[in-house]
């Protein structure tokens, strides 16, 4: 199935997974800070690119535009990630990464969402070696991404050559 173009609006990342230092959730609940590492750039600049990136690929969409481009598209995209620590709190460490996606008629006046769904996927890791939690993030991040994309392809959203209706 393929919808009409989309351009990537804004992805927010909720506290206190917004942070550079990567989050860390222990036993009992408690999330703390790793100070030892951290993301290369801000995490909800990250996931944006990684999404745009395989949505583009998935060809889900017609197109999908980045949020910088001058291109106005009927459809866009917002996330909200709700969710993306490492967590140490059971037998084995898993990098966590949840997901909620929006899809927006842009032609519409109103606030009107075609699409929301969320998902979350977990990627286990051996914390003795290197990068292999940096690795685990990508992975959980392209299962969660996997999963909306089934679930946008199970929607109802505008057609290339769809007519506009409000």
């Amino acid at each position: 199935r393929c919808f009409a173009a989309a351009k990537i609006r804004a992805f927010r990342v909720l506290p206190p997974f917004d942070a550079r230092s990567f989050i860390v959730r222990r036993a009992g609940g408690e999330y703390a800070a790793d100070f030892y590492n951290c993301w290369l750039a801000p995490p909800q600049a990250l996931i944006s690119t990684q999404a745009a990136r395989y949505l583009a690929e998935t060809r889900v969409f017609k197109a999908v535009y980045d949020a910088g481009a001058g291109t106005l598209a009927p459809l866009g995209i917002e996330g909200v990630v709700s969710g993306l620590y490492l967590d140490y709190a059971g037998d084995v460490p898993a990098a966590v990464v949840r997901l909620r996606l929006l899809v927006l008629d842009e032609r519409s006046p109103r606030f009107r969402v075609l699409f929301d769904a969320e998902r979350e996927a977990r990627e286990a890791f051996d914390a003795a070696k290197e990068n292999a939690a940096a690795e685990a993030f990508g992975a959980a991040l392209t299962k969660t991404l996997e999963g909306l994309a089934a679930d946008l392809r199970a929607a109802d959203l505008p057609r290339p050559d769809a007519a506009y209706s409000p």
